[in-house]
């Protein structure tokens, strides 16, 4: 049976805030035995403070229906290392005419999918309009499985200049060994006229494009040939799924503009128990507000109410409210805002 568990839905404030959510579809079938990634995708969703509904797909391969995901601003969706096995095992020919339709309607998409052109297009190396990968991932030529890697070997990555992952270097290894096989990545050779790349790999050779961006004015799509879950440190996945996530529903780097606002927001340690740092970037000098709120809705500290210039810039908080007391044990919701951009994030305070 299909099992949805619902996570973290918060009436958040009487305010009105730009924050999406989001529908996770683990296709990774661990439940017939195979590598189980969403623990990595969990961390990285609470850590950035993104709510979400969880869905696993069973052995059965039924995913949710187009109603419940247009629900959902974005949809995150990964597969794991099957390939085959069951059959179409990353995204049947239903579920890609489903978010097909979810795109159209200006939802937005986050496709982490080892092994799916294998699964799905076996004998591709070009696709043409009226396909999923074409219409809706921005692929036009592709050569599957180039890379390989088996542990101990790593994958060495690096973001496609004016992506949304330019400035990432990472490092990325074979999670799938001990279960069923090693990493295989597609390289990605053309795009439509509206897609680029996204990750590089820059070794083993060749050098070459493993994931695509794409911006169609309707939609947003990001699809990575190379396993989400596979990437080394923790603080890059973190990071990573953040700014991916601000670009899909509205903010960040598209393809051919560059909004000005804060870049790269990174909280930490979170949790915490006596401080934490926010730390981002921005591109332009600009005023910027950081509150912080309870799940409440009600104000609880001031952080920043200033001008900054263009620079790297970290605020901590101690965990006090304005009157300085220690605030207890709880979820909180930061505000930042710049002067046209606004993020919302979870912080959670353990003492």
């Amino acid at each position: 049976m299909k099992k949805i568990l619902l996570l973290l839905v918060i009436g958040l404030f009487s305010i009105t805030f730009a924050y999406a959510n989001v529908l996770v579809v683990d296709h990774d079938l661990s439940e017939g035995g195979y590598t189980d990634c969403w623990p990595y995708y969990e961390v990285a969703l609470i850590a950035n403070g993104i709510t979400y509904t969880y869905f696993q797909v069973q052995t059965d391969l039924l995913t949710p229906d187009l109603a419940t995901m247009q629900m959902y601003d974005c949809i995150i969706w990964f597969s794991g290392e099957c390939w085959g096995y069951y059959g179409d095992d990353c995204m049947t020919p239903e579920s890609e005419t489903k978010v097909g339709s979810y795109l159209d309607g200006g939802g937005s998409l986050f496709f982490a999918g080892q092994d799916y052109l294998w699964a799905s297009y076996p004998t591709a190396g070009t696709f043409t309009a009226g396909q999923f990968p074409y219409d809706y991932l921005g692929l036009t030529s592709v050569s599957q499985d180039e890379w390989f890697i088996e542990d101990p070997d790593v994958l060495n990555v690096s973001g496609v200049v004016g992506s949304v992952a330019d400035g990432y270097t990472f490092t990325a290894s074979d999670i799938f060994t001990t279960a069923k096989e090693g990493l295989y990545i597609d390289e990605i050779i053309g795009f439509t006229w509206n897609a680029m790349g996204l990750f590089q790999v820059d070794s083993p050779a060749p050098v070459g494009v493993c994931a695509a961006q794409k911006d169609t004015g309707v939609f947003r799509s990001i699809f990575s040939t190379l396993a989400f879950a596979a990437i080394d440190d923790p603080t890059t996945q973190n990071n990573l799924l953040g700014d991916m996530y601000n670009w899909l529903t509205g903010g960040g780097v598209s393809v051919d503009n560059s909004p000005i606002g804060i870049n790269s927001i990174t909280i930490a340690p979170n949790p915490f128990a006596h401080s934490t740092t926010f730390n981002f970037s921005l591109k332009e000098a600009a005023h910027i507000s950081i509150d912080v709120y309870n799940v409440k809705g009600q104000l609880v500290k001031n952080l920043s109410n200033e001008d900054m210039i263009a620079d790297i810039h970290s605020v901590t908080w101690n965990g006090t409210d304005n009157s300085g007391n220690e605030v207890p044990t709880g979820v909180y919701f930061t505000r930042i805002v710049t002067d046209n951009v606004e993020n919302i994030h979870k912080v959670m305070v353990i003492r």
